[in-house]
């Protein structure tokens, strides 16, 4: 009897032997970091549309920070479960239940939340760049509920039946040898990819400081693609391209809110005049754009 009570607890620890293991903790370390970064972020956002509340620049570039921050908080949230618990906890991915359904939710949803919401600055960047006239505030609106809604939907298909996600080292995602998945991702992905690298590219054009968001973008989904396409093939994924992904993926969480929180709001000042909102010191082909011609934005 002394000897199997005395046993129990050598059992729990062997069996949680990674808990509090320094293996697991760069991750929630540099979450952490990208955490506060996301949150600032999100504060200048927000602190823009409160002095432009009728922009459509302001609400696009706070629907951003909140896509941005709709993976990295609660990817903080697990990893440091995991840290905390072990690989043995049910909120470690690799165990393909309840922690590989959080895990690819949030980041099915970032995908397309993040690039959407990316995409849409892109555009509204270059009419401005451009000199074009910015489409209504009510437009605005409507596109950034519609990229919500739809990454909700591509987020929560795997949890309504339409199989599940897969645990490939080191993230939970969309599953790349079923069918379904993979189509899904070439659908989305490839059109975003393509519409935010050429609308990225005419912004450099205008303006090259635009060239660093352009290849910040370009360089986080390149990968998505690929792989996709493998899988539909039903070849070999090559070693280590997933880490490649999760890193270049995860990256933006350090590096979005520097290139459009600091750099994107320094490069697009705004100022209200009288109910309409004017982008000013816009630069169109190197020269500024002055107050009576700056560019309008419709309430």
């Amino acid at each position: 009897m002394a000897s199997g009570l005395g046993s129990q607890p050598d059992q729990i620890l062997q069996e949680n032997s990674d808990a509090w293991s320094l293996t697991h903790f760069p991750m929630p370390l540099f979450l952490l970091i990208a955490l506060v970064a996301n949150c600032i972020f999100l504060f200048v956002a927000f602190r823009r549309f409160c002095s432009a509340p009728k922009s459509g620049l302001s609400r696009a570039l706070v629907a951003q920070a909140v896509g941005e921050l709709c993976w990295v908080l609660p990817c903080f949230v697990q990893c440091f479960m995991v840290f905390a618990k072990g690989t043995k906890g049910e909120w470690y991915q690799g165990s393909e239940g309840v922690g590989c359904d959080i895990m690819g939710f949030y980041s099915l949803f970032s995908l397309v939340a993040g690039m959407g919401t990316t995409v849409l600055m892109a555009f509204l960047s270059e009419r401005v760049l451009a000199g074009k006239a910015l489409p209504k505030t009510s437009v605005v609106n409507a596109v950034i509920a519609g990229i919500f809604a739809l990454a909700f939907i591509y987020a929560v298909l795997p949890l309504l039946g339409m199989h599940r996600y897969k645990f490939i080292a080191p993230i939970c995602y969309y599953d790349w040898y079923e069918t379904s998945h993979s189509i899904l991702i070439l659908l989305w992905n490839v059109p975003a990819l393509i519409a935010g690298t050429v609308l990225l590219a005419r912004c450099t054009w205008h303006r090259s400081i635009m060239s660093t968001h352009l290849l910040a973008y370009f360089l986080s989904w390149m990968l998505w693609a690929p792989a996709a396409v493998i899988g539909l093939a039903d070849a070999t994924m090559p070693q280590h391209m997933m880490i490649a992904g999760a890193v270049l993926g995860h990256g933006q969480a350090l590096i979005n809110p520097i290139l459009y929180g600091l750099v994107w709001t320094a490069a697009f000042p705004e100022k209200e005049y009288t109910g309409e909102t004017r982008v000013v010191d816009a630069s169109v082909k190197g020269k500024a754009v002055d107050d009576k011609s700056a560019i309008p934005t419709d309430p």
